[in-house]
């Protein structure tokens, strides 16, 4: 049996501590294009998130990037102007 925190025992917790209530997770999911942007959205750690969203089974990584600005290198001609 274990002692009674809230709503969540921590029999039933294997985190010990509170978790992050499914909503706002699916809340902040939806609100952005990737998962360390809803960590942000938050305002908790990223590896927080992921630990609460796997354990939710909301885990969802936009592992192509889609959506999501990319830093543009600009191309410099290195080719000698005679």
């Amino acid at each position: 049996m274990g002692i009674d925190v809230g709503i969540w025992r921590t029999k039933g917790n294997p985190f010990q501590k509170p978790p992050l209530p499914p909503r706002l997770i699916e809340w902040a999911i939806k609100q952005t294009k990737s998962m360390t942007q809803a960590s942000m959205i938050i305002g908790c750690s990223y590896p927080t998130f992921r630990k609460w969203a796997k354990y939710f089974d909301l885990w969802k990584p936009n592992q192509s990037g889609k959506g999501i600005p990319k830093k543009r290198i600009k191309k410099t001609d290195f080719s000698p102007n005679t």
